[in-house]
């Protein structure tokens, strides 16, 4: 992805990173790369400084704020996902990496909020959470963050890529 290769110990080669989806991606769905081109080394640098840390010191100024204003802060960070391929489909996951980064009782809020509105749940599976839900939750501190997987189909016709569907 990048020519020439950066320096191995400015590269966290997660598994993520490995497969191509890490900070800088280097595929979208199926496997499509997104670049046509190799990447010089010194674009990690500077989507590092441009995008990603002042995201996360934006989204963490946020949360202390909260924290300190209610005792307590909530982050429901959502996703798009495509029609799960199993026999028993759902329209969104609720991610808690299995309960590590939320309170139990908000996951169950949320979930009997979303089912009352007519959407089938699914906790966990596929997506348990990722890096943010990971990072930011700490549920021991009051500080909770829960992963909102919702199916794409319920918002975008996927043949048209119009607006449809029943959100």
């Amino acid at each position: 992805m990048f020519d020439p290769k950066p320096p191995e110990d400015e590269v966290l080669l997660t598994a993520k990173v490995r497969a191509g989806f890490g900070v800088i991606p280097r595929y979208v769905s199926h496997g499509r790369q997104i670049y046509g081109q190799s990447l010089h080394p010194s674009e990690i640098k500077a989507r590092l400084e441009t995008a990603w840390l002042p995201y996360h010191e934006a989204l963490a100024a946020l949360l202390s704020e909260m924290h300190a204003r209610f005792g307590y802060a909530v982050l429901l960070e959502t996703h798009s996902m495509p029609k799960l391929p199993y026999t028993r489909p759902c329209d969104i996951v609720l991610g808690d990496v299995h309960g590590k980064s939320c309170n139990p009782d908000i996951t169950e809020l949320v979930e009997a909020l979303l089912e009352n509105r007519g959407y089938s749940i699914r906790r966990n599976t596929p997506y348990a959470g990722g890096y943010i839900t990971q990072y930011y939750g700490r549920p021991e501190q009051n500080m909770h963050a829960l992963q909102v997987e919702i199916c794409r189909s319920l918002y975008l016709n996927s043949a048209t890529l119009q607006p449809g569907g029943r959100v």
